[in-house]
């Protein structure tokens, strides 16, 4: 699942990425925000990846994307992105993403809190409280989703067995 918000007061969006993405989510994801009214190719980014399962990588795919969004001036911005990670295999393909990435504008670091990321994207410290509460909510609506899906399915295979 992904899903962003934009907080035009701080010229920020927050990416939340959870469960098996791939890579058409987020491409889709992008494509929304672009459309977004209060979208700007030079907001600064929160990518928080804490909760997302990566099974396999793919440099190619990844170099194809990164060129896709550097090659896009509706997207490619002068702008800082904070990529947020928990686990070792998470940090690994971030940093292969910022490798990939070094030729365009936009400027990637993996950090592993939203108090790092913010220092990296120089937030101050008062904005945390509207942080910490719009990914919360990304990230309810994103169990929400999943929760909803598995009710489905769980409903579809039990009336088929009837």
């Amino acid at each position: 699942m992904v899903d962003y918000k934009i907080i035009p007061e701080l010229s920020l969006i927050i990416e939340c990425y959870s469960g098996n993405v791939n890579s058409n989510e987020v491409i889709g994801l992008k494509r929304k925000q672009i459309k977004d009214k209060d979208y700007n190719c030079n907001l600064n980014t929160i990518a928080y990846l804490s909760d997302i399962v990566i099974n396999q990588y793919s440099r190619p795919a990844t170099k194809q994307f990164v060129n896709l969004l550097a090659s896009n001036v509706n997207y490619a911005g002068n702008r800082k992105s904070a990529i947020i990670t928990k686990s070792p295999v998470q940090v690994v393909v971030s940093t292969l993403y910022q490798l990939e990435s070094k030729k365009h504008p936009m400027c990637y670091k993996t950090v592993s809190t939203i108090a790092a990321a913010m220092n990296w994207l120089l937030l101050p410290q008062e904005c945390e409280p509207i942080i910490s509460k719009n990914l919360e909510s990304l990230k309810k609506q994103a169990k929400n989703k999943v929760q909803t899906i598995l009710e489905t399915t769980i409903s579809s295979h039990s009336s088929g067995l009837t």
